[in-house]
């Protein structure tokens, strides 16, 4: 080791002074280290990729990629300022988890330590049912987006959609709730339409299903969705007991929609897509318990999607990507809801039906983003 000692040191005025040495030496300052009010000091500066392949505690750069100072703490780069207003992240996801949310309400989520961006999917609230065929509940609409900033200690809105409430003859449905994450601006899915109304409450539709849920958001770096099927209509022109049961629109998938549910006069039930449930079936005939409940959509990613209802499940509609299955039996006029989450309600003779209740899941950690690379519990 080499020792040079001075009292003062000077380069040529107005020019570079420069100390060379090899690009793995260290220069060590014992003692106060002081500069001019002209001065300043040039922090070495690359991107997240040219980090030192060997760094010691302590250790100070500039990260081209995050925009940020960072120190090396002995275990990780740790960002320690970044520019007021940027809207680079302002720090690297280390930790991985995920929560869930599956009761309406309004809730708070506290961001982890070393997480600063999160995937989230957003499911509604299914659309409720009027007894007597009047017309069948709207699946709701799901929406996901990856990349969203987030900042560890700070805490983040959560609002899972209510469930859609049933009716009796000759009044609408309730529609089910909005999920959303933050705010309606960053990711949401939205409600299913009860009896009659649309995806927004309107009661304009007598004697028709409930319009299927719609998704949006602008929040994070990619965004995805599909809306829910619409319920099976009633007589298309009242509020009043004609014709037979109704099948449920079923939740939206991750890629697609969800399957539509069944008319009183017409068997025209369809399938989900993009990992979506399937709509409820009707019965075209004398027989009127089918009516069933549209398919609900599970949170853990896209997987397959659901099927419209049969009869050898009372015209249930299938869950998709793990949701629910919809309400129905094949020998009676039950109780027909739709299916967690998000499914659209039956209708029959005996029941309005609730909808499927709505969710919100936040995952993080890296290499994870919906709909489906990574998104299962880890």
């Amino acid at each position: 080791m080499s020792i040079i000692r001075f009292e003062e040191l000077y380069g040529p005025e107005f020019s570079d002074m420069e100390i060379r040495m090899d690009g793995q030496d260290h220069l060590n300052v014992f003692g106060e280290f002081k500069m001019g009010s002209m001065g300043q000091l040039c922090l070495p500066s690359g991107t997240t990729g040219q980090r030192p392949t060997n760094p010691n505690v302590g250790m100070i750069r500039i990260n081209e990629t995050l925009l940020a100072i960072e120190v090396y703490d002995g275990e990780a780069w740790i960002p320690i300022a970044s520019p007021q207003g940027s809207s680079a992240g302002s720090g690297t996801t280390t930790d991985t988890g995920q929560e869930q949310w599956t009761s309406a309400g309004t809730f708070s989520w506290t961001c982890p330590d070393n997480v600063y961006d999160v995937c989230v999917v957003c499911v509604g609230g299914g659309g409720g049912s009027t007894r007597d065929e009047q017309g069948a509940g709207g699946g709701a609409g799901l929406g996901w987006a990856n990349g969203i900033p987030v900042t560890p200690g700070e805490s983040y809105v959560v609002t899972v959609g209510a469930k859609g409430t049933p009716a009796s003859p000759g009044n609408y449905a309730g529609n089910g709730g909005a999920s959303y994450f933050i705010d309606t601006n960053t990711i949401y899915g939205g409600g299913g339409g009860g009896t009659g109304r649309d995806r927004n409450g309107s009661a304009s539709r007598p004697g028709y299903g409930g319009q299927g849920g719609t998704w949006g958001g602008s929040g994070g770096s990619a965004q995805g969705g599909g809306n829910g099927g619409d319920g099976g209509d009633g007589n298309r022109s009242s509020l009043s007991d004609t014709g037979q049961s109704c099948g449920a629109g079923g939740a939206a998938g991750y890629t697609g929609n969800g399957g539509r549910g069944g008319d009183y006069n017409s068997d025209n039930a369809t399938n989900g897509a993009g990992g979506g449930g399937g709509g409820g079936r009707t019965n075209i005939g004398n027989n009127e318990a089918y009516g069933g409940g549209g398919g609900g959509v599970g949170i853990l990613g896209q997987g397959s999607s659901g099927t419209r209802g049969d009869t050898s499940n009372g015209g249930a509609g299938r869950g998709g990507s793990g949701g629910a299955d919809g309400g129905g039996n094949p020998s009676s006029d039950p109780d027909v809801p739709g299916g967690n989450y998000g499914g659209g309600a039956g209708s029959n003779d005996s029941y309005g039906s609730y909808g499927g209740i709505g969710a919100v899941r936040v995952i993080w950690g890296q290499g994870r983003e919906f709909p489906s690379t990574n998104t299962n519990n880890q």
